[in-house]
């Protein structure tokens, strides 16, 4: 059943995020990219951001081709990889909850986001945001508890304390774990790159256009104007 599910579900989110593009991402002008850079991310926070992205990339490419069929088992060097894939994974997800926990928690502007229909998600004019909108903060929760779900599922296999049908039945839901966190982290790459251009810049430079920050984030951009002012 996985591979009809993981393929369904891949096309499901595909196809919905090209709708979502068609639909929604032409309604408004993106912000100018030319305007001076404010900084978004730290290093530090694009190096727990990269250590989560390459080693889900390598649980992936070496977890899944054995349940969908293409013939690699997981074992020998795969098996190897997929581990050390699983320990930077760990340490990156613990860095990351954190790192991010502070700036994920919910308040009242998020019942105003949610009220008024997501704002620029939705192709209208952007909602006041501060550091991250109620959905980057829905999307880490939910991919941090499906992260630590993917390791707990890894981990109690290994144990002595499960019979052989429990040890079967984590690793189903280890894979059905697995699945959702890549699909929250594809449509996190989606709103993250594609819906909002210029949230590439986050990837290597940690910077964004002040233009950018006050669309998307204009709560955030003024805490940071009220930092420099008191700076300078």
């Amino acid at each position: 059943m996985f591979r009809p599910v993981t393929l369904t579900s891949l096309a499901v989110i595909v196809a919905l995020a090209c709708l979502h593009f068609l639909i929604f991402r032409p309604r408004r002008a993106a912000p100018t990219q030319q305007t001076a850079l404010v900084r978004r991310l730290s290093l530090w926070e694009r190096l727990v951001h990269a250590g989560l992205l390459l080693s889900v990339i390598g649980l992936v490419v070496t977890g899944w081709p054995g349940p969908l069929g293409l013939g690699f088992p997981l074992e020998d060097w795969m098996l190897m990889v997929h581990c050390t894939a699983g320990s930077v994974f760990a340490l990156s997800l613990m860095a990351g909850a954190l790192t991010w926990a502070d700036a994920s928690a919910f308040d009242k502007t998020d019942c105003d986001w949610v009220r008024k229909g997501g704002g620029s998600m939705l192709g209208r004019e952007s909602l006041p945001a501060g550091r991250f909108d109620f959905a980057q903060k829905l999307l880490f929760w939910c991919t941090t508890t499906l992260g630590l779900a993917v390791l707990v599922t890894a981990t109690l296999p290994l144990l002595k304390f499960f019979d052989t049908d429990q040890q079967v039945s984590l690793l189903r839901w280890h894979k059905i774990s697995g699945l959702l966190l890549v699909l929250a982290s594809l449509v996190h790459g989606y709103f993250a790159l594609v819906a909002r251009p210029g949230g590439w810049r986050l990837l290597i430079s940690g910077k964004v256009s002040t233009e950018w920050a006050k669309a998307y984030h204009s709560l955030w951009w003024h805490d940071v104007q009220e930092k420099e002012r008191k700076q300078s």
